[in-house]
């Protein structure tokens, strides 16, 4: 029998208003939309943690999680506040993730990252395949988003990905 499994590191030099940091990382890097328990931060090292089990679906691609409700609107759950979350829990209601851009990571993540770079690195192994990603979220607003995928691993498939963010005046001062 095959073993499916995966996880996240968070690597980096950084300093920041951390427990916000986990918070927005738990929105948008978490399967469940609201689970900001996803990240949280070790006090004594200062640093960054993922509170996640093994599993098999690990990824550190962003996801912006749609909140559907039962009065036919809809919020992205990183911009919800709790009251919002808690009828959307109460009420049963819907979601869908969709595919988070790297301009509205950095926009989010930037206030709260005083200096240095945070680093996620997710890896996953299941039986015919093998992923591995890196986001890359710095101090100067730029993210970058690296994923390596090999499918079917004896037959040889293999996906790359490089998606990359840089603020405009940082493109201006190149």
């Amino acid at each position: 029998m095959a073993m499916d499994i995966g996880s996240i590191l968070v690597c980096g030099d950084y300093k920041g208003d951390l427990k916000q940091i986990a918070h927005i990382l738990g929105r948008l890097i978490s399967y469940y939309p609201g689970d900001e328990t996803a990240f949280q931060v070790d006090e004594d090292k200062h640093r960054l943690v993922w509170n996640g089990d093994c599993c098999l679906s690990v990824s550190v691609s962003p996801e912006r999680h749609s909140l559907k409700l039962n009065d036919g609107s809809s919020i992205f759950a990183d911009e919800a506040d709790e009251s919002v979350l808690s009828q959307w829990r109460n009420d049963g209601s819907h979601w869908d993730r969709e595919d988070c851009d790297l301009e509205t990571v950095s926009r989010l993540i930037l206030p709260l990252l005083q200096s240095g770079t945070i680093e996620l690195v997710s890896a996953s192994i299941a039986r015919f395949s093998i992923w591995h990603e890196r986001l890359i979220i710095r101090c100067d607003g730029s993210v970058e988003l690296h994923s390596h995928n090999s499918l079917g691993v004896k037959e040889g498939w293999t996906f790359n990905m490089t998606d990359r963010y840089e603020p405009a005046a940082k493109k201006a001062a190149a």
